[in-house]
């Protein structure tokens, strides 16, 4: 075969595996349900994760955001959390980011024990508190909220000027000590520095590496992140969910890690069952 012929089929294949990744980026998520015993739960508390939406380019407007509300819609929640991200995070971001039609977009979700948010590295303090106070969706920064089954802990990203630490250990300190608590925060690795109180703790930013090629696996700055990109994991009798979200960075491509809607099934602990699972 000559050289030619082989560069040819080089750059068609290139071709064909973008298009593909690219189809898989703007697809209709997949729901992966997770189910979490908690320690005095009552009852049965239905909770759906969006994260990671990286609005702003054409794999993302607005009328897609709102698709993927009424998704999350259809799966009848009591709870929904949104783990940050909402726009920007390409390679290259346009100078104006339209920080209103994304929100409102998000602003059709509804859920009988609220919907909640933190924000996420790529989301400024200079915009978030005046945008999200437009809405219904109730913004934690190093703050808590009492739902009536739980209590929920928000916390800042580590991308934004203030520690987020601090202040979610202080707000966890602060809220009902008499209910069982779980935390919000974009970064999983907030979870290192957490205690028992925060029984399961959510999370997005890492994409599930967005694009999985076999035998290659670029390792992230921080060697917690890398060791927990995806998934449900159980760690010094503490959970920990991470989500690899519904939108893309840097490029709008996603290969062999499809676009997700988290549904985590909180049961009382004396509840046992299977711990995950993919719907497609």
């Amino acid at each position: 075969m000559s050289l030619r012929r082989l560069a040819g089929l080089a750059v068609a294949l290139v071709l064909g595996l973008g298009f593909y990744a690219m189809a898989e980026a703007v697809q209709d998520p997949v729901v992966v349900r997770y189910r979490v015993p908690i320690v005095g739960l009552a009852a049965p508390v239905r909770v759906v994760q969006l994260s990671d939406i990286h609005a702003g380019w054409l794999d993302m407007p607005p009328s897609r955001i709102a698709r993927i509300a009424a998704q999350a819609n259809a799966l009848k929640p009591d709870l929904v959390v949104l783990t940050g991200d909402y726009v920007g995070g390409k390679v290259y971001d346009w100078p104006r980011l339209f920080h209103r039609p994304v929100l409102r977009a998000l602003s059709v979700l509804e859920a009988p024990l609220g919907v909640l948010a933190v924000p996420g590295n790529h989301d400024s303090p200079r915009w978030t508190s005046w945008v999200f106070a437009e809405t219904p969706i109730r913004l934690l920064v190093g703050s808590f909220i009492d739902v009536g089954p739980l209590v929920v802990v928000g916390g800042d990203s580590i991308g934004n000027p203030v520690p987020p630490v601090p202040g979610l250990r202080h707000a966890m300190d602060s809220a009902p000590q008499d209910k069982p608590m779980i935390t919000l925060s974009h970064e999983p690795d907030t979870f290192e520095y957490l205690d028992r109180r925060s029984q399961l703790h959510l999370s997005g930013h890492s994409h599930g590496r967005q694009i999985l090629i076999p035998g290659l696996d670029p390792t992230h700055s921080n060697p917690f992140v890398s060791a927990h990109r995806r998934g449900l994991f159980r760690e010094n009798g503490r959970w920990l969910l991470v989500s690899s979200g519904v939108g893309t960075t840097f490029v709008p491509l996603r290969f062999r890690v499809p676009p997700e809607i988290v549904v985590i099934e909180l049961v009382p602990a004396h509840s046992v069952g299977r711990n995950s699972g993919t719907e497609r």
